[in-house]
């Protein structure tokens, strides 16, 4: 299953990058934990990324 979702509101500039970042993770983390999600750290990150930068981010999710 494939989920594709919208772009995400842009981060003020004024903000690192590593800021943003590091401000998101701890978000993420926690909703794939309280989802019983297995993301990696990568996984988190590279979704990180993706929300700071407002770009499009496929989520692929395996279900077994």
């Amino acid at each position: 299953m494939n989920a594709s979702f919208g772009e995400a509101p842009a981060v003020s500039r004024s903000v690192s990058v590593r800021s943003a970042v590091s401000e998101i993770l701890p978000l993420l983390r926690r909703a794939a934990d309280e989802a019983l999600l297995g993301f990696t750290d990568a996984d988190l990150r590279e979704q990180a990324e993706a929300i700071r930068s407002s770009a499009r981010y496929v989520l692929r999710v395996r279900a077994t």
